[in-house]
């Protein structure tokens, strides 16, 4: 099984890289790439397609939210905090409520500043 998500996650990557010859602005598809590479522990490769990904300044909250997955799920704790703190008050309860459940964060449960984050969101969503 675990062969079979590696297999999807390059074939993903290898997508991704074709996209970016074609359309070097298609952030979505960078993040995509991070995202994969980050889930099959390839650490090295992550910050090609995060610095593609993101633009200071102009990324949409949601892909500042993946991009704080990734540096979770790759243990870089404070990088990922920095930018859930950044978006945090600008993403809908609903979302933010996905903050305390999304899996790939969960190696900041526990850490004050999340729990700090999260202690405010409404419960039931």
């Amino acid at each position: 099984m675990q062969e079979a998500a590696f297999g999807a996650g390059r074939r993903c990557v290898e997508r991704v890289k074709r996209e970016l010859k074609e359309r070097p602005d298609n952030t979505i598809a960078a993040m995509h790439a991070a995202m994969a590479l980050a889930a099959m522990g390839e650490k090295d490769a992550v910050p090609e397609f995060l610095d593609m990904a993101l633009i200071p300044g102009q990324s949409e909250p949601s892909l500042l939210f993946n991009a704080a997955c990734v540096h979770s799920r790759l243990g870089n704790l404070d990088a990922a905090l920095d930018l859930l703190e950044e978006i945090h008050p600008q993403i809908p309860v609903a979302d933010q409520a996905w903050t305390a459940q999304d899996p790939d964060l969960r190696p900041l449960h526990g850490h004050s500043r999340f729990m700090a984050l999260i202690q405010d969101i409404p419960r039931g969503f």
